[in-house]
C-alpha cells in the first residue's frame, strides 16, 4: 500500500485560459495544467451545468492536466466556461470567456404593419436578442407580391431604427414582409409577418362635388363656386382640383388648386373669345375623386359692356309691294342686351270729295281703333273741277309701338343677333324701323328707312310728279281732259311752330280718257 507523503491544494495554471474570439464552426480548445496531491479531479462547467462528452464537445482528464475542446461550435457555444479542480485537501476554479461570432438572431417580434394605404405602409419590430457578438450593422426589410411569389428588396434601415415605411406598393395587391438583423457575419433569420396585407387605403377618395357654377368672369378669367361633395370618403376632404378643356383640346386638364375646403376658385389666363368648359375634384388623403359634371361651354368675355348695333346691314331699302324683305343684324354686349323693333303709327287716310276742302277720314290708327283729321281748306280748288273723285294713301306718324310677330312680320331674336322679316310688303309698311339694344349697362339705337313702291306709273307722263303745299298748287290743267286720276302721296309735317304747312308728294298711276 502506497501513501502520500504530503498533500497539496489543487491549483489550476492560468497561464492557457485566455478570452476565445473565433467564427462559428472553427474549433476551441484548452489545454491545462493542474497541480496538487493527491491528484485533483476536473470538472467543467457551463451555464451552471457540468459538461460531459457530446459528439461536438470533448473532455480529457488526466493527473495534472485537462484538455477541453469545442467543434463545430455555433452562437450558442458563447459564454463563461468553468474548471474546477477538487482533492481531500481543498480545490481551485478558474473561468474562461469564449466567444463565438455568428449571425444576429432574427428581430424579435411581432413584424407589425399599420398605416395602410393604396401605394405604402408602416413596419415596426423589436432589435435581436443576440446580435451574433458583433455590432448590427442594420435591417434588410423585404417585401413579396403574394401574385408574383418571389422576395425583392424593400428598404434598408438604420441599426438604431426598428420601424420603417414602406412605400412603392402597387394598389389593391396583397403583400407579405419579412426583416432580418444583418452585422459582419451576414444575415440573420427572418422574422415575417403572419397574414398578407392588401394595398388598399382605409379611406375612399371623395364622391363628385356639385355642378361648378360660373359666377364672375371677364375677358381673362372665370370664378367658379360649387357645392361640397355628399361622401369625403372617410378622410376630411384637403382641397380642390380645378380643370379644364377648350373648345380645341382633347381632354381635361388641371388648371388651378384650391387648398382647404373653401368651395369656390378663380381659373387665370384664358385666351378672350376662345371657349372653355370646366370641372372639380375633391381631394382628400386618397387622392382626388370623381370629377363634377362640366359646366356648359364658356366664351372668355367681358361680363359687362354697353350694346352696340353692327349697322353694316341697316342702309335705306326700296322694294316694291308684295316683295318679301329681310335683315339680319348682328349686336354685341354684354350681358346678351333684350332687342326690341318699333315702327312708328300709321294713319291711312282718303280724300272723299273734291269740294274746295280736303274731307279726310282716318281708317286706321292703332289696331282697332279709329280717328279723324281735321278738314282743311283746299288752295284753288276750282282748278279741281273737273275731277269727280281723287284717292289718296298716306302715312302719318305718331309714335313708335313694339313690334311683334304677326302674319306679314317675322321677328327672330337670340343673343348677339337679331333678324326682322317683312314676307309680303305692302306700302304700308314704309318707313323708319328703330332697333332698339338694351341691357344694364345701357343701350343703343339704331334706324333703317323702307319705301315700299305701290305700282309702276301709267301715266302718259310717267315719272312726273309734283307737290302741293298749303300755299301752293299743282298746275293741273296738263290733264284736264281726265275725268278719274289715281294718286299715291306721302303726307309728312315740316314744322311744329306751322301746323297748317305741310306737302303732298304723289306721282300719277292711272289716267282714264273722257268717253
Amino acid at each position: 500500500m502506497e501513501f502520500a507523503l504530503f498533500t497539496v491544494r489543487p491549483f489550476i495554471n492560468r497561464e492557457k485560459l485566455h478570452k476565445v474570439v473565433v467564427r462559428a464552426g472553427q474549433f476551441v480548445k484548452f489545454d491545462v495544467d493542474i497541480k496538487g496531491e493527491p491528484p485533483p479531479t476536473v470538472t467543467w462547467k457551463f451555464a451552471n451545468k457540468v459538461l460531459e462528452n457530446t459528439a461536438t464537445m470533448k473532455i480529457e482528464n488526466e493527473d495534472y492536466n485537462t484538455k477541453f475542446t469545442i467543434a463545430d461550435t455555433t452562437r450558442k457555444n458563447s459564454g463563461m466556461y468553468t474548471v474546477k479542480a477538487e482533492n481531500s485537501s481543498g480545490q481551485d476554479e478558474a473561468t474562461v470567456e469564449v466567444n463565438i461570432l455568428d449571425k444576429p438572431d432574427k428581430p424579435q417580434g411581432p413584424l407589425e404593419v399599420k398605416d395602410v394605404h393604396k401605394e405604402g405602409c408602416k413596419l415596426s419590430w423589436d432589435k435581436p436578442k443576440d446580435d451574433g457578438g458583433l455590432p448590427l450593422t442594420g435591417y434588410v426589410v423585404e417585401k413579396m407580391d403574394t401574385q408574383t411569389g418571389r422576395w425583392v428588396p424593400a428598404a434598408f434601415v438604420d441599426p438604431s431604427k426598428t420601424e420603417q415605411e414602406i412605400t412603392g406598393l402597387e394598389p389593391n395587391k396583397k403583400y407579405h414582409f419579412r426583416v432580418k438583423a444583418v452585422n459582419e457575419e451576414g444575415e440573420s433569420e427572418p422574422l415575417g409577418t403572419d397574414t398578407a396585407i392588401l394595398a388598399k387605403n382605409p379611406f375612399d377618395p371623395p364622391s363628385a362635388p356639385g355642378l361648378p357654377e360660373i359666377v364672375d368672369w371677364n375677358e381673362n378669367m372665370v370664378k367658379l363656386k360649387w357645392e361640397r361633395p355628399i361622401r369625403d370618403g372617410g378622410a376630411p376632404i384637403t382641397g380642390y382640383v380645378i380643370e379644364m378643356m377648350d373648345k380645341y383640346g382633347g381632354g381635361f386638364v388641371k388648371c388651378a388648386e384650391v387648398p382647404g375646403n373653401m368651395c369656390e376658385g378663380t381659373v387665370p389666363k384664358l385666351e378672350e373669345g376662345n371657349q372653355y368648359q370646366f370641372r372639380v375634384r375633391a381631394v382628400n388623403k386618397a387622392g382626388p375623386g370623381d370629377p363634377s359634371e362640366e359646366t356648359n361651354p364658356h366664351t372668355a368675355k367681358a361680363r359687362f359692356l354697353k350694346p352696340r348695333i353692327d349697322r353694316t346691314n341697316l342702309q335705306n331699302i326700296i322694294i316694291k309691294v308684295g316683295l318679301t324683305l329681310s335683315l339680319d343684324v348682328n349686336i354685341i354686349g354684354e350681358p346678351p342686351p333684350d332687342v326690341t323693333w318699333t315702327f312708328k303709327d300709321q294713319v291711312r287716310f282718303t280724300i272723299i270729295k273734291g269740294c274746295g276742302y280736303w274731307a279726310i277720314r282716318q281708317l286706321a290708327f292703332h289696331k282697332g281703333q279709329t280717328g279723324s283729321i281735321p278738314t282743311r281748306p283746299l288752295p284753288d280748288s276750282r282748278k279741281l273741277e273737273s275731277f269727280q273723285t281723287m284717292l289718296l294713301v298716306g302715312v302719318f306718324s305718331r309714335g313708335s309701338p313694339e313690334l311683334k310677330t304677326d302674319d306679314l312680320i317675322r321677328i327672330d331674336n337670340i343673343d348677339y343677333n337679331t333678324k326682322f322679316f317683312i314676307m309680303r310688303a305692302k306700302r304700308s309698311h314704309s318707313g323708319k324701323y328703330i332697333i332698339t339694344a338694351k341691357n344694364s349697362v345701357g343701350e343703343d339705337k339704331a334706324e333703317v328707312e323702307i319705301s315700299v313702291l305701290a305700282v309702276r306709273l301709267l301715266a302718259s307722263h310717267e315719272g312726273e310728279s309734283c307737290s302741293i303745299t298749303s300755299c301752293v298748287t299743282p298746275d293741273f290743267r296738263k290733264w284736264g281732259s281726265c275725268r278719274t286720276m289715281q294718286l299715291v302721296g306721302e303726307y309728312s309735317r315740316r314744322s311744329s311752330f306751322s301746323p297748317s304747312l305741310a306737302f303732298w308728294r304723289f306721282s300719277i298711276l292711272t289716267t282714264i280718257s273722257p268717253s
